[in-house]
C-alpha cells in the first residue's frame, strides 16, 4: 500500500471515529447511530430505527409547542415518545424542550418523527450532515 493511501485510510479511520464518538451520546441522553442503511435514534431505554429509504424529506425548524405525550417521556432534560400536537397531529418526538431548533423527518407512510441534538447549533450542523447524507444515497432531493 503506497503511503497516499495509507494516510486516506487512516484519515478515514479518524473521520468515522470522530462521527461515532460525537453522536454516540451527549448530556441530555439521545444517542444517534447512523448505520449503513438507517439511523437509530436511542434515548429513555427506546429505540427508533428510520430507514434512510423510507424518509420523503428533512427539514430544519424552529422548535414549536410540543403538545402532549400520548405514550411518551417528559421530562426537563427530555421529552421523547408518542406526542400529540396542532403542528404534526400524532408524531414521535425525541427532543430537548431546551433546544430551540429541530430536525424533522418526515417518512413515506406520513409518519413523522422530529429530534433534536446538543444545543441549536449542533442540532442544524446535524441536518447539514443528515440531509447531505441522504442526498449522497440518494433518498431525498
Amino acid at each position: 500500500m503506497t503511503p497516499n493511501k495509507k494516510n486516506g485510510l487512516l484519515l478515514f479511520i479518524l473521520v468515522a471515529a470522530v462521527l461515532v464518538y460525537s453522536f454516540s451520546g451527549n448530556s441530555i441522553g439521545i444517542a444517534l447511530d447512523f448505520g449503513d442503511t438507517a439511523l437509530t435514534v436511542s434515548a429513555a431505554s427506546r429505540d427508533w430505527t428510520l430507514d434512510y429509504d423510507q424518509i420523503a424529506s428533512i427539514a430544519l425548524s424552529d422548535l414549536p409547542d410540543v403538545g402532549t405525550p400520548a405514550d411518551g417521556t417528559d421530562q426537563r432534560k427530555l421529552q421523547c415518545g408518542v406526542w400529540e400536537n396542532e403542528t404534526w397531529g400524532t408524531y414521535t418526538l425525541c427532543v430537548s424542550p431546551k433546544i430551540s431548533r429541530c430536525i424533522v423527518l418526515t417518512m413515506h407512510n406520513g409518519d413523522i418523527f422530529v429530534l433534536n441534538y446538543e444545543s441549536a447549533d449542533s442540532t442544524a450542523s446535524l441536518y447539514e450532515m443528515f440531509a447531505g447524507l441522504l442526498q449522497s444515497k440518494g433518498y431525498t432531493s
